[in-house]
This record gives structure tokens, sequence and C-alpha cells, in this order.
């Protein structure tokens, strides 16, 4: 399996797996990749030995029709809205920014709340115009460059307790 780059997207839910592979196994592989990676969210690299409970499963790669060949890596809540643009979308926790920062950085900077004085500092991270429900149109609509600078940040909405481990 490759390493995992925390990029936004659009995924297939994972509620659609774990009713396909049953509640018991999706427990199973998740605590499983709990331990294989040592309570480390694959996205950003926040360690919650803790808070363990809160690290998610997510499909990274795979089929309803082969679940023999998932591929499947486990994410903070933070990490795992960035997977799931759409969905953080419709709950308003996100707004769209272009940075010299990784997505995974942005995150650890959200977590330890310092985006706000990063946005001013610089053009370190720049607040777009564009709505995240017009770029989500765009990215399923395939018009867009997957490769450009577009990243997301959390909004105040996003509940951050969960995504820590205090």
């Amino acid at each position: 399996m490759k390493k995992f780059i925390l990029e936004h997207a659009i995924s297939p839910t994972d509620i659609d797996f774990k009713e396909a592979i049953g509640k018991e196994k999706w427990l199973e592989k998740r605590n499983e990749l709990i331990i294989k990676f040592e309570y480390q969210c694959q996205g950003c690299g926040i360690y919650m030995p803790k808070n363990n409970k809160h690290l998610r499963l997510h499909v990274i790669n795979g089929s309803i029709d082969d679940l023999e060949n998932v591929e499947y890596t486990i994410l903070c809540p933070a990490c795992h809205l960035v997977q799931h643009i759409d969905l953080a979308e419709e709950k308003g926790l996100i707004k769209l920014v272009n940075s010299i920062y990784s997505q995974a950085e942005l995150i650890r900077l959200g977590r330890s709340k310092v985006v706000a004085n990063e946005i001013s500092k610089e053009k370190r991270i720049i607040m777009l115009e564009k709505t995240p429900k017009e770029y989500i149109e765009e990215l399923k609509q395939s018009v867009l460059n997957r490769k450009n600078k577009i990243k997301i940040i959390l909004s105040k909405n996003f509940d951050w307790s969960t995504s820590t481990d205090c």
C-alpha cells in the first residue's frame, strides 16, 4: 500500500462499506489499524492514544463489489472531514484557502489555533472568494486541475475537542 497523502476529496461514504462488511468486521479493521499505525492519524500525524475513540476508519480505495481488496486508513475527525469535503460543506464546517502549507499542515495549524494569525501574515494562507459549494460542483464535474493549491480550513463550527488528545 502506498503512503496516504491528505488531500481534500469527495469520497464514497464509509457508511456504505461499513454496512457491506458488517459493524463487527468494521470495528475489527478499525482496531487493527489503530494498533498498526500506533494511535496516529495518517493524515496529519496527531498521536491520539488517550482519545483514540475519535479515530475514524476511512476507505482510501476500493469497491463494495470487491471488499477483499479495499484499502483503509485511520484518520482523526478533522482529516476525515477533508476526505469528505462534500459532507463537510453541507455542515458548514469548511472554508477555501490558497496556501503554501500542505493540507496536513493546515489541520495542525487549525488544531493549535494559529490559522487566523497565518491568514494575515505574508500571504501564507489566503481566503478564497469561491464558496465551498461552487468548488465542490466543479470537482464533481471534473473541470478542475486537482493538483491546484486550493485547500480547506475548518470553520469555527468544527469541534476540535474530538480531534485533539487532551
